[in-house]
């Protein structure tokens, strides 16, 4: 699926519905580390993964709406650029960042580490304030599409909700409780499913 069509079935859905999905589907995905958050707040992204490592300032990306999550910012700037321009004198054109810098590892551009796991560029990204997933990009319109579909049942509870009927009425919340203390093994889980009220299955 290409990318433009990803942000746009994303449009109306979040990253947690999208979780959601995945979890109703049984369809491995992973989530970078909480924490995480759009520099710009309010930017959302779906799309392939395309891993990059990025070390400086973030102000030039911020203001061309750069899509860009991280957990924060850092003033001191990378580290080890500053001890290598102490070490190794060169003149200042060209830049000494443009020449002393660390070779670009091999994987630099196939996957990125988010915590104790990694993404590839086979992946697909959806991403708001909420965090990021990640997930196969052959699961995407699949998922996508089971996202919609909660999204669906989310908004018709609130409607309702709005209207007057109480989310205690719409899941027969007494039906329940009656069921539940004539048989103690009655989950919530299985009135839910039976009830039509479950969203993320």
């Amino acid at each position: 699926m290409k990318n433009q069509l990803l942000a746009e079935k994303l449009t109306p859905l979040s990253t947690p519905l999208v979780a959601d999905a995945a979890l109703r589907l049984e369809i491995p995905f992973t989530i970078a580390p909480s924490g995480i958050t759009p520099v710009a707040p309010g930017s959302r992204a779906a799309g392939r993964v395309l891993p990059a490592k990025h070390f400086g300032s973030v102000d030039l990306l911020r203001q061309i709406g750069f899509p860009i999550w991280s957990y924060g910012s850092c003033p001191s700037g990378p580290q080890w650029l500053r001890r290598v321009m102490i070490l190794i004198p060169v003149p200042l054109d060209p830049l000494p960042w443009q020449i002393a810098i660390d070779p670009r590892d091999d994987s630099a551009l196939r996957c990125a580490r988010f915590g104790d796991f990694e993404v590839q560029n086979s992946d697909v990204a959806f991403a708001d304030d909420n965090g990021c997933v990640f997930l196969a990009a052959t699961s995407a319109e699949e998922v996508l599409a089971a996202a919609r579909t909660i999204w669906g049942s989310e908004r018709r509870q609130a409607e309702a909700i709005k209207a007057g009927e109480t989310l205690h009425t719409q899941l027969r919340f007494a039906e329940y409780l009656e069921k539940r203390s004539a048989d103690p093994s009655y989950t919530l889980r299985q009135h839910l499913r039976k009830s039509g009220g479950a969203i993320e299955e």
